[in-house]
C-alpha cells in the first residue's frame, strides 16, 4: 500500500475495532452471550 492508503486504512481499522469493542460491551451483547451459554434463544424484546 502507499503511505496515504497505509494510513488510511490504519485509522479505519482502529475505528472498527473500538466500534466492535463497543458493541460486545453492550446490553444486546450479554443477552445473546447468556443465551447461548443457558442453550436458549435470546430474549430480544425488552430492548426495544
Amino acid at each position: 500500500m502507499n503511505g496515504g492508503q497505509a494510513t488510511e486504512a490504519s485509522t479505519q481499522m482502529a475505528a472498527e475495532a473500538e466500534h466492535f469493542v463497543h458493541m460486545l460491551t453492550a446490553p444486546e451483547a450479554k443477552e445473546a452471550f447468556t443465551a447461548f451459554f443457558e442453550k436458549r434463544k435470546p430474549d430480544f424484546s425488552w430492548f426495544n
